[in-house]
């Protein structure tokens, strides 16, 4: 049972102004003081002095605070000031899941704290309801102080002993020198023809779920996301019906409230050599989509793979510029994109599709884009690492995290890039993904795919790409749920059928309204990135010194002049520390993206958050990172196997 406070009540002779007696340094009252203190703390209950038992004001109050280390845990009713008396069963547990650990492993220190009104830990940026996960470089001990109504408080300390590890890596960053800035908007999807309204909704039934996930990507100043909707699809749609562009346009219209807004690039048929269909096709998108929101109409999609891949590059400038010339003509004013290349010449995707010598060299693309020159607003390509298990191509789990995987289609697009920036054109990566063909479950849907997409993205960019699509469907042709989408849906019936969308998956139950099914590796991956690059950061150069495989990027905020270092632990084994030197900043905070295992597909947390469990697309649990200082310039963060974290730096 809680006691009321005591009371301190001096003598009614003693004059008011004891108090000043004691400031003046007066022996007597201040031993008088001394002695109250001793008797007021072997009671325990004291939590001030009543303003009306002394009666001084706040002006006599304030040359008190000189007595505060007198006072201890007395507090001055009506200043604001003073410390509560400590109460130790605020906090009934407090403990390290690992109290001993190698440097690059991980712990969990979780506690009990009922009754506190707040609690707050040492060591990290924000505290979570009941545990944080931490990996210290060191031996470090953690602080949990619980705060009651009344505001008593405690502090209970935990240690985590840490044991040395080998150095996994070596990274310097010249924060000095900046380079290519990544370009807004660089984040982006690719939706097919029918997925694309199922996953927007109509706009009698919109998906605010979809528009909360891209709201998370665009939260860090990136731009609007961009929505390319084309695919295989497009080369079999017909003419538009009464439900084909509405949700696009109450997509865009909604957009509005999002941080940065949308952009669309919208596929017409162009395989099917119909100039008519793909005309009036691209009329009726741009007279009912709202002014400024298509950024190009695309011509095609992969012409490399037409007529059995003997589709010739001559053949297909003639067949463009013909396509091009009418959609113009009915709609002035209308830019388009284009090649929209499955493949890189001498590269084979799949088994069942031979490389090709003859089509988009870098002669024929500098060709196309000098023809279309006036036309275009992109050129774009299209990039897999290569054919999943729909393709008949099954890749071992790890696949993703071999350095290849990253670095090859970003090297092959380095030497066109260049032609489209001579003519004033960004190049575009407007469909892209890990493995083609829908991917493939245990893989692309797996841990590895996150790691994998930062790690991409940051090459692209690095190589002057303008933006990417990430290839993203509810489900597919296989029917299958899309193995690579970033996120998956349960959705109303009246919307499928609404949507004219590919039949679902064996068993799938509509739902009354919009869901969030689950959200997979490869968005986690983008939302990294999309924290690492904001306020279209410029690129830092970086010196990696490394035996294992990690990869490392920088950039920084030329809004706040915050370095971000990303470093990529894309080793299946390598666990330890990696020593970073930054000159000129001080001190830091660590966000963490990691997982159980590189294979799983559930349980991926970054800064602490996790999409398991959302209701509503936004991130489940308190956003968290670990505090860090440096001296010179040097800092010294852990890293496990198949982890990523994330340094951002303050001077």
């Amino acid at each position: 049972m809680r006691r009321s406070p005591a009371r301190l009540t001096p003598d009614a002779s003693d004059p008011p102004n004891l108090l000043n007696r004691i400031s003046n340094g007066d022996s007597m009252s201040l031993a008088l003081f001394k002695h109250l203190r001793t008797n007021v703390m072997k009671k325990s209950n004291v939590s001030r002095i009543h303003e009306k038992s002394i009666g001084f004001t706040c002006q006599s109050r304030a040359s008190l605070f000189m007595l505060l280390p007198i006072l201890g845990t007395l507090s001055i009713a009506g200043c604001g000031g003073g410390v509560s008396s400590d109460d130790p069963s605020l906090i009934q547990r407090f403990a390290a899941s690992s109290p001993t650990i190698t440097a690059g492993q991980i712990t969990t220190l979780s506690w009990q704290a009922s009754g506190s009104k707040s609690v707050s830990l040492s060591g990290v940026t924000a505290t979570p309801v009941a545990s944080a996960v931490v990996a210290p470089s060191q031996t470090t001990t953690y602080h949990l102080t619980a705060t009651s109504e009344v505001g008593k408080s405690t502090t209970r300390d935990v240690t985590v002993t840490v044991a040395p590890a080998t150095t996994v890596g070596s990274v310097t960053v010249n924060p000095t020198q900046p380079g290519r800035a990544i370009p807004s908007g660089f984040l982006g999807f690719s939706h097919e023809w029918g997925q694309a309204q199922l996953l927007m909704g109509s706009p009698a039934v919109p998906n605010p779920v979809y528009r909360q996930l891209i709201a998370n990507l665009e939260q860090y100043g990136g731009g609007p996301v961009s929505l390319r909707i084309g695919g295989s699809s497009t080369d079999s749609t017909g003419e538009p019906d009464a439900n084909t562009v509405p949700p696009l346009a109450q997509m865009y219209a909604d957009s509005k409230s999002l941080p940065s807004g949308v952009s669309f690039i919208l596929g017409v048929n162009f395989k099917a050599g119909n100039v008519t269909l793909a005309t009036d096709q691209a009329t009726a998108y741009l007279k009912s989509m709202p002014s400024g929101s298509v950024q190009a109409v695309e011509i095609g999609n992969e012409p490399d793979l037409y007529q059995n891949t003997t589709y010739p590059f001559s053949q297909f400038l003639t067949d463009f510029q013909t396509f091009g010339h009418s959609i113009q003509a009915a709609n002035p004013g209308t830019l388009l994109m284009g090649p929209s290349i499955a493949r890189f010449p001498n590269t084979q995707l799949s088994k069942r599709l031979p490389p090709r010598t003859d089509f988009a060299t870098t002669d024929q693309l500098n060709t196309f884009i000098q023809q279309e020159a006036s036309s275009l607003a992109l050129v774009s390509w299209h990039a897999y690492v290569t054919a999943g298990a729909n393709a008949g191509n099954t890749v071992p789990s790890g696949f993703l995290l071999q350095p290849t995987s990253s670095t090859l289609k970003p090297s092959l697009v380095a030497a066109y890039v260049p032609l489209a920036t001579a003519a004033g054109k960004p190049f575009r990566m407007a469909e892209m993904n890990s493995l083609s063909s829908s991917g493939q479950d245990g893989v692309s849907n797996a841990f590895e795919a996150a790691l994998w997409a930062v790690d991409t993205m940051f090459e692209f960019a690095n190589v002057g790409i303008s933006g990417v699509n990430f290839h993203s469907n509810n489900w597919n042709s296989f029917n299958q749920w899309d193995a690579y989408g970033a996120f998956h849906f349960n959705v109303p019936e009246s919307q499928y059928l609404a949507s004219k969308s590919i039949a679902p998956p064996s068993g799938t139950q509509f739902s009354q309204q919009y869901s969030l099914r689950e959200v997979q590796s490869l968005y986690y991956g983008m939302l990294l990135f999309a924290e690492s690059t904001g306020h279209q950061s410029k690129l830092l150069p970086v010196d990696l010194q490394t035996n294992t495989n990690v990869k490392a990027w920088a950039t920084i905020d030329p809004t706040t002049n915050k370095v971000n270092v990303l470093v990529l632990n894309k080793d299946q084994s390598a666990s330890g520390v990696v020593s970073l030197t930054i000159p000129g900043y001080s001190s830091g905070v660590v966000t963490r993206m990691i997982a159980p295992t590189l294979s799983s597909k559930t349980g991926i947390t970054l800064g602490g958050q996790t999409f398991d469990g959302s209701q509503d697309g936004k991130a489940v649990g308190v956003e968290y990172g670990e505090t860090i200082t440096g001296e010179g310039g040097k800092f010294t963060v852990s890293s496990g196997a198949a982890s990523a974290f994330l340094l951002t730096l303050s001077k």
